[in-house]
């Protein structure tokens, strides 16, 4: 359909018409979800409780059948799916959960799985009470924060690690002095997290946002880490050095964005079969007016991506 789309739109563009079909991102297998929204606010749970496990524990080196089939989490919601993996440690709790019906269960969800119940909280018990981003794991953590070193932000794609550091965050606990030490530490094990189907480390590169702890420059971001995923695998579970399995879980997506984009253009003056080696999505509008032959303004960050052989008269 896209295609028939595109070649629609050409057909009805003027005879000397430059056409350029571009996307700024790709796409491919997922492999950006789990890591960033799942895996790393349970790692950091473990880093900072090492004797706890939040949801999907899981033993290294136990064989892993197939992955979860999508099916399972669609019935249930993929956030609830990964919930119901949760470890309860409570043997009441875990007892009683086991034996009443779903529908007891859910009536006194506050019991099993609100803040007075639980050190972490449903994603149904915070859709119920307001707090925005329910679904994201790293929330479910947040009661916590205040006891932990160290802790995820909820994003996708890279993942962000926060620093819980005094004279900076209201309920800091780290000194500034022990902030290098803690950052190097929190990198190693990362560095030690492992795809359990392949292992394949799972952190490409980690990045520290900060040399000094205090700067207060307001372009730094809120992350004091920043975790950059390999891209290569789909990881449903992880294996960590110290702190156990996470996983197995189904997928949130089958699909999710990439880096890499791509743009094709066809014209006056473009050669045809010619290749770029590499651009950005900033090098998009300088190659556009370009191809319009409209001026560059000095402001604009890129450099058109695209030759264009010009006419000798």
């Amino acid at each position: 359909m896209i295609d028939q789309a595109i070649g629609d739109i050409v057909a009805l563009a003027p005879e000397h018409a430059q056409i350029v079909v571009f996307a700024a991102h790709g796409m491919g297998a997922n492999v950006m979800d789990l890591p960033s929204l799942l895996y790393l606010p349970e790692f950091m749970y473990r880093f900072n409780f090492p004797e706890r496990r939040g949801v999907a524990p899981g033993q290294v080196g136990d064989p892993l059948g197939d992955y979860i089939a999508d099916e399972t989490a669609q019935q249930k919601g993929w956030a609830k799916t990964v919930w119901d993996s949760k470890h309860e440690a409570n043997p009441l709790k875990r007892a009683l959960k086991a034996i009443l019906p779903q529908r007891l269960v859910n009536k006194f969800a506050n019991y099993f799985d609100g803040p007075s119940g639980s050190d972490l909280v449903s994603p149904l018990w915070l859709k119920r009470n307001g707090v925005p981003q329910p679904f994201q794991p790293a929330i479910w953590y947040s009661r916590l924060w205040p006891q932990m070193k160290a802790f995820a932000l909820p994003s996708f794609s890279e993942g962000y690690i926060r620093i819980n550091l005094k004279g900076r965050d209201a309920q800091g606990i780290v000194e500034p002095s022990e902030y290098d030490a803690l950052c190097d530490e929190i990198i190693e094990a990362l560095h030690q997290m492992k795809d359990a189907r392949t292992g394949q480390p799972m952190a490409q590169r980690v990045v520290r946002t900060r040399q000094n702890p205090l700067d207060d420059d307001p372009k730094l971001p809120d992350a004091d880490i920043v975790v950059i995923w390999q891209e290569e695998t789909v990881a449903d579970a992880v294996d960590t050095a110290d702190l156990g399995r996470i996983g197995p879980v189904p997928l949130l997506r089958t699909g999710s964005h990439r880096a890499d984009g791509f743009i094709v253009a066809q014209g006056n003056g473009i050669e045809a079969g010619s290749s770029i080696e590499t651009g950005h999505s900033l090098d998009l509008a300088p190659t556009l007016m370009q191809l319009m032959d409209a001026p560059l303004p000095d402001y604009l960050d890129g450099k058109p991506l695209i030759k264009v052989k010009v006419p000798v008269a």
